[in-house]
């Protein structure tokens, strides 16, 4: 899979993430470093969904964008209160997401500038300094 990351630039998922998102067999997490002044990239998913977060704002003259967390279910829901086993309670949501199978993730929507904005997952403290991240590190 190869993107195009407006006129400038192109970006290719590695190996192993391609892989991971078409057959996803099991529950995963994976966050992604790209180093000093660079955009991390977290992917987390199972069976029938994927999380995609990535893209942080490094400052005015930085060309990264920010992207937002974006959840792809595969089913035929139209809306989030139509999802089973979610909690659609709003005010949880603005900073906690419980998957079907009982892991959650915890966010700060208006983390600092250089913090990642995932905070827990599954209950376990992450590293939000996401310039000294591994290129790959997680739970496959």
């Amino acid at each position: 899979m190869v993107w195009k990351n407006g006129c400038l630039l192109s970006y290719q998922l590695p190996d192993q993430i391609v892989d991971w998102v078409k057959n996803k067999p099991l529950q995963y997490f994976i966050q992604m470093g790209h180093g000093a002044k660079a955009s991390p990239e977290i992917y987390s998913g199972g069976p029938g969904f994927l999380i995609s977060a990535g893209g942080v704002y490094q400052g005015k003259r930085s060309l990264i964008v920010a992207r937002p967390i974006t959840l792809l279910i595969g089913d035929d829901a139209q809306n989030l209160n139509e999802v089973s086993r979610t909690n659609s309670n709003q005010k949880v949501l603005y900073n906690k997401f419980q998957f079907s199978g009982g892991k959650t993730v915890t966010y700060d929507v208006k983390s600092p500038k250089n913090k990642w904005v995932i905070v827990t997952y599954n209950n376990v403290e992450l590293d939000r300094n996401f310039d000294s991240w591994a290129k790959m590190d997680g739970e496959l």
